[in-house]
């Protein structure tokens, strides 16, 4: 708008009287055209936009691999143990396989523990205190486990050095879902 009448002003102003009137219908014409392209161009934009976010679903997995406590100071005088909990979403889940890793100077693994595991058969169930890592996979039968807090396994461990001793999920833990591909749901430990 600004630009048609600062045109129209300059173009009015250089102009002999009887061609006035011809110079406000081009500007006007002209005006109408470019507001046209405008509209056409940002609807456009607009469309594909809109068009783009509705093609592409996005999946997003909530399952997540925690431990509980997740934190706390332990005696180092007793056993401890921590669970491994998961936590699904709105996944039905039926495998999981976990790796969690420590290290081997600070704490000793003396057992893992599955009588409270929501898991209907155990799969593989190790402790190596010379690597530090151990390892648990279990699945459930179908229809497969919706829910949180449901325990996986209790790790029992002792204490042989004082100070900070961290548990750390490996990065080939996964919860799978009971969709009939065995999809990888974990989103985060």
């Amino acid at each position: 708008l600004i630009i048609f009448i600062l045109s129209t002003f300059f173009v009015h102003r250089n102009k002999p009287k009887e061609d006035k009137g011809r110079v406000y219908y081009l500007a006007l014409v002209g005006a109408l055209i470019l507001l046209g392209a405008i509209i056409f161009i940002t609807s456009t934009g607009y469309f594909v936009d809109y068009v783009r976010s509705k093609k592409t679903p996005l999946v997003l997995y909530n399952s997540t691999l925690r431990l509980s406590p997740d934190s706390g100071t332990f005696n180092s005088d007793f056993d401890s143990n921590v669970s491994v909990v998961v936590d699904t979403g709105e996944e039905k889940v039926n495998a999981f396989n976990v790796g969690l890793s420590f290290d081997p100077n600070s704490i000793r693994v003396e057992d893992i523990l599955i009588e409270n595991s929501i898991c209907d058969e155990m799969l593989e169930k190790s402790i190596d205190n010379k690597s530090g890592k151990l390892r648990v996979a279990c699945i459930i039968k179908s229809p497969g486990y919706i829910g949180r807090r449901g325990n996986l396994a209790d790790v029992v461990f002792k204490i042989k050095k004082h100070g900070q001793i961290g548990l750390i999920f490996d990065d080939d833990s996964a919860v799978l879902a009971n969709d009939g591909l065995g999809t990888n749901v974990l989103r985060a430990t």
